[in-house]
């Protein structure tokens, strides 16, 4: 169940980060990219940080890891806010 988990937390991680670079790509097409304006946005940000907390729990039970309480906290905030934005 675990792996299943992991596997699931990659997915996600990787679509977040496809969804992100996606998005760099469609801007930097229609106009000169702003970093603080790109990155300012609260719902990129949110998707980072809900995107390095899935990669990072991935590959942690994926490696054999426990994962700490810190990362689990990071992930669950991350979803928190998210959530809660919407």
């Amino acid at each position: 169940m675990k792996t299943l988990f992991a596997a699931l937390r990659l997915i996600a991680g990787l679509a977040g980060l496809g969804s992100i670079i996606a998005t760099l790509l469609d801007t930097a097409s229609r106009a000169t990219i702003n970093p603080f304006n790109f990155f300012g946005y609260f719902t990129m940000q949110s998707n980072i940080l809900t995107m390095v907390a899935f990669l990072a729990g991935a590959l942690a039970t994926l490696s054999g890891r426990k994962q700490t309480e810190g990362l689990v906290l990071a992930r669950v905030t991350s979803q928190v806010l998210s959530w809660w934005w919407v």
